[in-house]
């Protein structure tokens, strides 16, 4: 990484010396906020420590659809090194994201954003209603940055399951069935 920075000179006859640091940036914090309740941010095991205790907790759930959390995140940028941000959303027992986001240019700048989500991801042959379901719960949500310099934290991820918020029984046609069985049940 090439820096250009000035610094005050020291004296030749002097023995003080200026010292420069490079600038940290990188991923503080990922979560969903859903009003008082939230899910534990996870950071790299060589990230910098969180700046306030951890309140989050796996646990998290709602309904999509009914339910819109917010997804949480905090960025370290005061030098304007992240070059991309990208939101990942990883289904039980599958290596490849389910869905992909890049984010804009204002969701990239220093500091804490939130961004409302009701669960739509694209729509594939898994979620024909283009809506996480509970058949694949829980989720990992992970939030990656691309950058040309070296941050301390590339990566942050939070973990919630998905709940069904109602369900409907109908009792099916008669006609149908096939066994005798079946027939008298339906009749009880």
């Amino acid at each position: 990484m090439k820096r250009t920075i000035s610094v005050a000179r020291t004296a030749v006859d002097l023995a003080h010396v200026n010292r420069v640091r490079s600038t940290t940036f990188g991923v503080r914090e990922l979560r969903l906020k859903l009003g008082s309740a939230t899910t534990r941010s996870n950071l790299a095991a060589h990230a910098p420590p969180p700046e306030k205790k951890e309140e989050g907790k796996n646990d998290f759930h709602f309904a999509p659809k009914e339910e819109k959390p917010k997804i949480v995140f905090k960025l370290d940028d005061r030098a304007k090194e992240i070059d991309k941000v990208i939101l990942e959303l990883f289904q039980r027992d599958k290596k490849d994201p389910v869905w992909k986001k890049e984010l804009e240019e204002k969701d990239r700048a220093h500091g804490e954003h939130e961004i409302e989500w009701d669960g739509k991801i694209d729509k594939s042959e898994e979620f024909p209603e283009s809506y996480i379901t509970a058949e694949h719960s829980p989720y990992k949500l992970k939030l990656t940055i691309e950058t040309k310099g070296v941050p301390d934290s590339v990566v942050a991820w939070t973990y919630f399951h998905v709940l069904i918020h109602s369900f409907k029984l109908e009792l099916g046609d008669k006609t149908v069935l096939s066994r005798d069985v079946d027939k008298a049940l339906w009749d009880v």
